[in-house]
């Protein structure tokens, strides 16, 4: 399951990060945590907020997931 690096939920609008090319969390999250710090979740390496991009196939993906988990609760 995919979940956010900053507040370990389900993601929502999951965004990677350009530095290491890989998925860092939700993109209010990851905004909010680069304001306070300008390093990557995930690899530490310097990243900014235009350094991240959104990963609209994995969104459409867990909009999925959490329709399913809705219908089953």
């Amino acid at each position: 399951m995919h979940t956010c690096s900053v507040c370990r939920n389900i993601m929502d609008q999951p965004v990677i990060a350009f530095c290491c090319l890989g998925i860092v969390g939700c993109k209010v999250c990851v905004q909010n945590q680069l304001q306070s710090s300008n390093e990557c979740m995930k690899c530490q390496r310097p990243c900014s907020s235009q350094s991240i991009f959104e990963a609209s196939d994995l969104q459409d993906r867990l909009r999925l997931i959490r329709q399913e988990i809705q219908e089953k609760f």
